[in-house]
Protein backbone atom coordinates (compact mmCIF):
# COMPACT_ATOMS: atom_id res chain seq x y z
CA UNK A 1 0.00 0.00 0.00
CA UNK A 2 2.91 2.04 -1.21
CA UNK A 3 0.96 5.06 -2.32
CA UNK A 4 -1.39 5.01 0.58
CA UNK A 5 -1.76 8.45 2.96
CA UNK A 6 -0.16 7.73 6.40
CA UNK A 7 -2.16 7.02 9.35
CA UNK A 8 -4.98 9.76 9.94
CA UNK A 9 -3.10 10.94 13.12
CA UNK A 10 -0.45 12.04 11.45
CA UNK A 11 0.27 15.49 9.88
CA UNK A 12 0.92 13.84 6.57
CA UNK A 13 -2.05 11.75 5.80
CA UNK A 14 -4.10 14.14 7.87
CA UNK A 15 -5.68 16.62 4.99
CA UNK A 16 -6.29 13.42 3.09
CA UNK A 17 -8.40 11.75 5.42
CA UNK A 18 -10.32 14.93 6.26
CA UNK A 19 -11.31 15.04 2.93
CA UNK A 20 -12.30 11.16 3.32
CA UNK A 21 -14.29 11.50 5.68
CA UNK A 22 -16.23 14.60 4.11
CA UNK A 23 -17.04 13.13 1.25
CA UNK A 24 -20.52 11.46 0.02
CA UNK A 25 -19.82 8.07 0.08
CA UNK A 26 -21.68 5.33 2.06
CA UNK A 27 -19.71 4.71 5.38
CA UNK A 28 -18.98 1.29 4.86
CA UNK A 29 -16.67 2.41 1.49
CA UNK A 30 -15.00 4.84 3.46
CA UNK A 31 -14.12 2.69 6.36
CA UNK A 32 -12.60 0.17 3.71
CA UNK A 33 -10.46 2.25 2.28
CA UNK A 34 -9.29 3.19 5.77
CA UNK A 35 -8.74 -0.58 6.81
CA UNK A 36 -6.93 -1.19 3.71
CA UNK A 37 -4.39 1.88 4.10
CA UNK A 38 -3.94 0.46 7.75
CA UNK A 39 -3.38 -3.15 6.32
CA UNK A 40 -6.79 -4.31 8.79
CA UNK A 41 -8.14 -6.20 5.74
CA UNK A 42 -8.94 -9.97 6.65
CA UNK A 43 -6.68 -11.46 4.46
CA UNK A 44 -4.89 -14.74 4.97
CA UNK A 45 -1.99 -13.51 6.04
CA UNK A 46 -3.36 -11.08 8.68
CA UNK A 47 -5.20 -13.92 9.64
CA UNK A 48 -2.20 -15.72 10.38
CA UNK A 49 -0.83 -12.70 12.10
CA UNK A 50 -3.12 -13.08 14.89
CA UNK A 51 -2.63 -16.74 15.37
CA UNK A 52 -5.09 -18.44 13.32
CA UNK A 53 -4.12 -21.60 11.15
CA UNK A 54 -4.88 -20.79 7.43
CA UNK A 55 -3.62 -21.19 4.26
CA UNK A 56 -1.21 -18.21 3.20
CA UNK A 57 -2.01 -19.03 -0.39
CA UNK A 58 -4.49 -16.67 -2.32
CA UNK A 59 -7.10 -18.77 -3.47
CA UNK A 60 -7.64 -17.64 -7.18
CA UNK A 61 -3.80 -17.90 -8.48
CA UNK A 62 -3.23 -19.98 -5.97
CA UNK A 63 0.43 -18.69 -6.74
CA UNK A 64 1.33 -15.50 -4.16
CA UNK A 65 0.37 -15.21 -0.48
CA UNK A 66 -3.08 -13.50 -0.03
CA UNK A 67 -1.56 -9.90 1.30
CA UNK A 68 -3.73 -7.01 1.35
CA UNK A 69 -1.79 -5.81 -1.48
CA UNK A 70 -1.73 -9.01 -3.84
CA UNK A 71 -5.52 -9.27 -3.25
CA UNK A 72 -6.85 -6.08 -4.02
CA UNK A 73 -4.21 -4.91 -6.57
CA UNK A 74 -1.14 -7.22 -7.57
CA UNK A 75 -2.71 -10.57 -8.32
CA UNK A 76 -2.52 -10.91 -12.35
CA UNK A 77 -5.36 -13.53 -12.74
CA UNK A 78 -7.58 -11.00 -10.51
CA UNK A 79 -6.62 -8.03 -12.89
CA UNK A 80 -7.73 -10.24 -15.69
CA UNK A 81 -10.80 -11.62 -14.12
CA UNK A 82 -11.75 -8.21 -13.41
CA UNK A 83 -10.88 -6.04 -16.87
CA UNK A 84 -12.53 -9.05 -19.21
CA UNK A 85 -16.02 -8.55 -16.89
CA UNK A 86 -15.74 -4.67 -17.05
CA UNK A 87 -14.71 -4.27 -20.48
CA UNK A 88 -15.43 -7.51 -22.57
CA UNK A 89 -19.36 -8.23 -21.84
CA UNK A 90 -17.85 -10.58 -18.70
CA UNK A 91 -15.54 -13.52 -19.27
CA UNK A 92 -17.95 -15.02 -16.31
CA UNK A 93 -21.64 -15.36 -15.35
CA UNK A 94 -22.76 -13.46 -12.54
CA UNK A 95 -23.67 -16.42 -11.08
CA UNK A 96 -20.50 -17.23 -11.44
CA UNK A 97 -18.68 -14.17 -9.72
CA UNK A 98 -21.20 -14.92 -7.05
CA UNK A 99 -20.28 -18.21 -6.11
CA UNK A 100 -16.80 -17.18 -6.71
CA UNK A 101 -17.39 -14.32 -4.05
CA UNK A 102 -19.19 -16.77 -1.86
CA UNK A 103 -16.39 -19.24 -1.56
CA UNK A 104 -13.67 -16.64 -0.87
CA UNK A 105 -15.77 -15.10 1.88
CA UNK A 106 -16.15 -18.81 3.03
CA UNK A 107 -12.71 -19.14 3.27
CA UNK A 108 -11.78 -15.79 5.47
CA UNK A 109 -14.89 -16.92 8.24
CA UNK A 110 -14.29 -20.60 8.25
CA UNK A 111 -10.92 -20.06 10.70
CA UNK A 112 -13.79 -17.81 13.31
CA UNK A 113 -16.70 -20.46 12.40
CA UNK A 114 -15.21 -23.00 15.65
CA UNK A 115 -15.16 -20.15 18.17
CA UNK A 116 -17.96 -19.26 20.14
CA UNK A 117 -20.44 -17.06 19.55
CA UNK A 118 -23.36 -16.74 22.52
CA UNK A 119 -24.30 -13.45 23.46
CA UNK A 120 -23.56 -12.81 26.91
CA UNK A 121 -25.33 -10.00 29.23
CA UNK A 122 -23.43 -9.33 32.22
CA UNK A 123 -24.32 -6.73 34.91
CA UNK A 124 -21.52 -4.73 36.53
CA UNK A 125 -21.17 -2.07 39.09
CA UNK A 126 -18.16 -0.38 38.17
CA UNK A 127 -18.64 3.33 38.53
CA UNK A 128 -15.36 3.93 36.51
CA UNK A 129 -14.34 3.21 33.11
CA UNK A 130 -11.87 0.58 33.14
CA UNK A 131 -9.80 -0.57 29.75
CA UNK A 132 -10.36 -3.83 27.79
CA UNK A 133 -7.83 -6.36 27.92
CA UNK A 134 -4.77 -5.93 24.96
CA UNK A 135 -6.45 -7.54 21.92
CA UNK A 136 -9.90 -6.70 22.60
CA UNK A 137 -12.23 -3.53 22.04
CA UNK A 138 -13.91 -1.93 24.27
CA UNK A 139 -17.44 -0.40 22.90
CA UNK A 140 -19.50 2.21 25.12
CA UNK A 141 -22.76 2.93 23.55
CA UNK A 142 -25.78 5.28 24.83
CA UNK A 143 -28.45 7.29 23.66
CA UNK A 144 -30.19 10.69 24.64
CA UNK A 145 -33.93 11.29 23.91
CA UNK A 146 -35.29 14.78 23.12
CA UNK A 147 -38.72 14.47 23.84
CA UNK A 148 -39.43 17.89 22.90
CA UNK A 149 -37.77 18.30 19.70
CA UNK A 150 -38.65 14.60 18.99
CA UNK A 151 -35.53 13.59 18.34
CA UNK A 152 -33.20 11.06 19.61
CA UNK A 153 -29.06 11.19 19.98
CA UNK A 154 -26.53 8.24 19.98
CA UNK A 155 -22.96 8.27 20.82
CA UNK A 156 -20.82 5.58 20.50
CA UNK A 157 -16.79 5.22 21.04
CA UNK A 158 -14.48 2.43 20.78
CA UNK A 159 -10.95 1.96 22.57
CA UNK A 160 -8.23 -0.63 22.40
CA UNK A 161 -6.47 -2.46 25.63
CA UNK A 162 -3.81 1.00 26.24
CA UNK A 163 -7.37 3.38 26.43
CA UNK A 164 -7.02 5.08 22.66
CA UNK A 165 -9.98 5.96 20.65
CA UNK A 166 -10.30 3.55 17.61
CA UNK A 167 -13.54 5.32 16.34
CA UNK A 168 -16.11 7.28 17.41
CA UNK A 169 -19.26 8.48 16.05
CA UNK A 170 -22.25 10.50 16.66
CA UNK A 171 -25.87 10.16 15.16
CA UNK A 172 -29.05 11.63 15.40
CA UNK A 173 -32.46 10.86 14.23
CA UNK A 174 -36.08 11.76 14.25
CA UNK A 175 -37.78 9.10 16.32
CA UNK A 176 -40.07 8.72 19.35
CA UNK A 177 -38.48 6.08 21.12
CA UNK A 178 -38.80 5.95 24.78
CA UNK A 179 -35.56 5.49 26.94
CA UNK A 180 -36.09 1.93 26.93
CA UNK A 181 -35.72 1.53 23.18
CA UNK A 182 -33.48 3.89 22.36
CA UNK A 183 -30.89 2.03 24.94
CA UNK A 184 -31.47 -0.72 23.00
CA UNK A 185 -31.02 1.19 19.63
CA UNK A 186 -27.66 2.15 21.18
CA UNK A 187 -26.54 -1.22 21.48
CA UNK A 188 -27.58 -2.27 18.02
CA UNK A 189 -25.60 0.69 16.15
CA UNK A 190 -22.43 -0.07 18.48
CA UNK A 191 -22.81 -3.64 17.36
CA UNK A 192 -23.14 -2.38 13.25
CA UNK A 193 -20.42 0.49 13.93
CA UNK A 194 -17.96 -1.56 15.92
CA UNK A 195 -18.07 -4.29 12.58
CA UNK A 196 -18.04 -1.91 10.01
CA UNK A 197 -15.13 -0.54 11.47
CA UNK A 198 -13.78 -4.21 11.46
CA UNK A 199 -12.89 -3.71 15.23
CA UNK A 200 -12.67 -7.47 16.99
CA UNK A 201 -13.28 -8.64 19.20
CA UNK A 202 -15.58 -6.56 20.84
CA UNK A 203 -17.07 -5.86 24.40
CA UNK A 204 -20.05 -3.72 24.44
CA UNK A 205 -21.11 -1.69 27.33
CA UNK A 206 -24.15 0.62 27.97
CA UNK A 207 -25.57 2.82 31.54
CA UNK A 208 -29.09 1.40 30.20
CA UNK A 209 -29.46 -1.39 32.72
CA UNK A 210 -33.24 -1.22 31.79
CA UNK A 211 -32.18 -2.41 28.11
CA UNK A 212 -29.06 -4.70 28.71
CA UNK A 213 -31.82 -6.08 31.02
CA UNK A 214 -34.69 -6.76 28.60
CA UNK A 215 -32.03 -8.36 26.08
CA UNK A 216 -31.26 -10.75 29.00
CA UNK A 217 -34.94 -11.47 29.75
CA UNK A 218 -36.05 -11.36 26.01
CA UNK A 219 -38.96 -13.71 26.50
CA UNK A 220 -40.70 -10.89 28.79
CA UNK A 221 -40.78 -8.19 26.19
CA UNK A 222 -43.77 -6.97 24.41
CA UNK A 223 -43.92 -6.39 20.56
CA UNK A 224 -42.85 -3.13 21.05
CA UNK A 225 -39.32 -4.26 21.98
CA UNK A 226 -38.76 -7.94 20.12
CA UNK A 227 -38.15 -6.97 16.98
CA UNK A 228 -35.10 -4.94 18.06
CA UNK A 229 -34.21 -7.88 20.70
CA UNK A 230 -34.61 -10.39 17.23
CA UNK A 231 -32.05 -8.47 15.20
CA UNK A 232 -29.44 -7.94 17.96
CA UNK A 233 -29.95 -11.54 18.52
CA UNK A 234 -29.00 -12.22 15.63
CA UNK A 235 -25.54 -10.19 15.25
CA UNK A 236 -23.54 -13.37 16.56
CA UNK A 237 -20.85 -13.59 14.39
CA UNK A 238 -18.06 -11.68 16.17
CA UNK A 239 -15.05 -13.47 17.44
CA UNK A 240 -15.77 -14.67 21.20
CA UNK A 241 -18.89 -13.49 21.27
CA UNK A 242 -20.92 -10.40 22.29
CA UNK A 243 -20.01 -9.80 25.83
CA UNK A 244 -22.20 -6.78 27.05
CA UNK A 245 -22.57 -5.27 30.57
CA UNK A 246 -24.63 -2.62 31.97
CA UNK A 247 -22.42 -0.32 33.54
CA UNK A 248 -22.77 3.18 35.52
CA UNK A 249 -23.68 6.61 34.06
CA UNK A 250 -20.14 7.59 35.28
CA UNK A 251 -18.37 4.79 33.54
CA UNK A 252 -19.97 5.68 30.44
CA UNK A 253 -19.87 9.72 30.59
CA UNK A 254 -17.99 9.78 26.74
CA UNK A 255 -20.76 8.05 25.32
CA UNK A 256 -23.44 10.47 26.89
CA UNK A 257 -21.88 13.21 25.68
CA UNK A 258 -20.92 12.36 21.84
CA UNK A 259 -25.43 11.63 22.07
CA UNK A 260 -25.28 15.12 23.15
CA UNK A 261 -23.38 16.22 20.93
CA UNK A 262 -25.70 15.02 18.62
CA UNK A 263 -28.85 16.42 20.02
CA UNK A 264 -27.11 19.85 19.64
CA UNK A 265 -25.33 19.91 16.35
CA UNK A 266 -28.02 17.70 14.81
CA UNK A 267 -25.62 15.64 12.15
CA UNK A 268 -24.04 12.51 11.89
CA UNK A 269 -20.43 12.59 12.75
CA UNK A 270 -17.85 9.93 12.30
CA UNK A 271 -13.88 9.67 13.59
CA UNK A 272 -11.32 7.14 12.66
CA UNK A 273 -8.75 7.29 15.31
CA UNK A 274 -10.18 10.16 16.70
CA UNK A 275 -12.79 11.90 18.38
CA UNK A 276 -14.41 15.74 19.03
CA UNK A 277 -12.62 18.00 21.27
CA UNK A 278 -15.83 17.92 23.52
CA UNK A 279 -14.67 14.49 25.12
CA UNK A 280 -10.54 15.09 25.42
CA UNK A 281 -10.64 15.82 28.84
CA UNK A 282 -13.19 12.93 29.90
CA UNK A 283 -10.57 10.72 27.70
CA UNK A 284 -7.36 11.85 29.50
CA UNK A 285 -9.25 11.44 33.03
CA UNK A 286 -10.45 7.81 31.66
CA UNK A 287 -6.74 6.82 30.92
CA UNK A 288 -5.34 8.51 34.18
CA UNK A 289 -7.75 6.42 36.35
CA UNK A 290 -6.88 3.12 35.26
CA UNK A 291 -3.45 3.37 33.93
Amino acid sequence: MASCPSPSNSLNGQHWWVYLWKLALPLKIKIFIWRACHDWIPTMVNLEKRGLKVDRVFPLCKKNDESTMHALWDCQKLKYARNSFVHSGGSQSYSEVVEWSRNVVGGCQAPNAVRDRSLNFVLSKDCIWKAPELGVYKVNCNARVDVGSRRVGFGIVIRDGSGSVMASCSQITDATYNDQVAGLMAIYMGFIFSKDCGLAPPVFESDKVGAVSCVLNASSLGASYGNIIAVIAGLRSVDNGMNTRAISGLANRVAQCLASLALVKLINSFWMEDFPSCIRGMLGTDKHVYS
